[in-house]
C-alpha cells in the first residue's frame, strides 16, 4: 500500500475478538491517510468461513484488483466497462 500511497501519517485501527473469544484478534481494521490525502483501508479477518485475499487499488486513470484462488491481477482503465458488464 505504501508503494502507491507513500507513508501514512494518520492511522486509526480497531481490533475485535468477539467471535472466537480467544486472546487473539478475530478482525483487525485500519483506516489510513497519507500526507498527500491518499486514503487506504485494510481489513484482516479470521471469521470468514474461507480464507480470502483481495487487494483493490483505485487510481486516477483506472484500478487494479488482485484476488482469487489462485491470485489473478485484473486491470480496469477509466472508460472501460466494469467487470461483468458487457457493452
Amino acid at each position: 500500500m505504501r508503494l502507491f500511497a507513500g507513508e501514512f501519517v494518520d492511522v486509526h485501527s480497531y481490533v475485535t475478538n468477539d467471535y472466537w473469544n480467544h486472546d487473539v484478534e478475530d478482525n483487525a481494521y485500519a483506516l489510513m491517510r497519507s500526507e498527500h490525502g491518499v486514503v487506504a483501508m485494510l481489513h484482516s479477518s479470521a471469521t470468514q468461513w474461507r480464507h480470502r485475499f483481495n487487494l483493490d487499488i483505485t487510481l486516477t486513470q483506472g484500478a487494479l484488483d488482485l484476488s482469487g484462488d489462485p491470485l489473478e491481477l485484473q486491470e480496469l482503465r477509466r472508460g472501460d466497462a466494469p467487470r461483468g458488464v458487457q457493452g
